[in-house]
């Protein structure tokens, strides 16, 4: 006597069968998140700024490293991208430029032989604590 098995539901089924079991309730609902092979829908591609594009965004930044929304509508209508993508360009532009004005720090000046002693002492003060002297 041969047991038959029992086919298993396809995607589609289980995401319209009713969850009635509370483990498989966290399965069902997150299926559908999932960037599966027969979704088309997901995340766009990046698109990469055009040299024109970079050129109106940077004559407007150097004008204005902030600007408002409207002229960021404005801007983004001009050069063919979508407020959002101007406004990441925008904060992206402004966290480059604060991070090259930042000083080096005195870490980097220091060769690697002194960072492994002061991580080595480091070390040893944590492993070894000091007990006070009478």
């Amino acid at each position: 006597m041969s047991a038959v098995k029992p086919s298993l539901p396809s995607i589609k089924e289980l995401l319209n069968m009713p969850v009635e079991d509370k483990k498989l309730s966290w399965v069902v609902s997150n299926v559908s998140t999932y960037n599966l092979k027969t979704n088309t829908e997901g995340k766009k591609k990046r698109q990469r700024t055009s040299q024109e594009q970079l050129q109106a965004l940077s004559a407007l930044f150097a004008q204005n490293p902030l600007p408002t929304a409207k002229q960021r509508q404005e801007l983004a209508a001009q050069v063919g991208m979508t407020p959002r993508g101007v406004q990441v360009w925008f904060q992206n532009k402004r966290q480059t430029i604060k991070r090259m004005q930042r000083p080096v720090s005195p870490v980097s000046e220091r060769s690697d032989e002194d960072n492994l002693d002061i991580a080595a002492s480091a070390l040893l003060d944590l492993s070894y604590p000091r007990t006070p002297s009478p």
